[in-house]
């Protein structure tokens, strides 16, 4: 048999007990550096995107009033991307239309010989 005095016992529960704080306390820091270092990726990669956006409207806008207008108000480059978006949609929309009209042409040509 074990002779294990009481002290021991408290002392071998106090280390337990502070293992298992120092743990929490390790892991609660792992998680606070993460997801800060992770705001700040998205921070940076965010401000990359908007300064390679705006260098790139420089490059098209010729009018340094519409260019300022435009990166001022946040609002007019979700509308310009909505609007090229939109635009975008449309043509290829009507040339997907124009191949099979086309298409449905060629092939009552080819069925019904004049």
């Amino acid at each position: 048999t074990w002779n294990v005095s009481p002290s021991v016992c408290v002392l071998s529960y106090f280390v337990e007990q502070w293992f298992v704080v120092l743990l929490k306390r390790s892991f609660t820091f792992l998680v606070i550096c993460i997801s800060r270092y992770f705001i700040l990726f998205v921070v940076a990669n965010g401000s990359s995107l908007l300064i390679w956006l705006s260098l790139s409207l420089l490059l098209v806008e010729t009018n340094a009033c519409d260019f300022c207008t435009l990166i001022l108000y946040p609002e007019n480059l979700l509308k310009l991307f909505i609007s090229f978006r939109s635009f975008w949609a449309e043509v290829m929309g009507s040339s997907r239309y124009t191949i099979m009209s086309s298409a449905i042409r060629d092939n009552l040509a080819s069925t019904f010989p004049i």
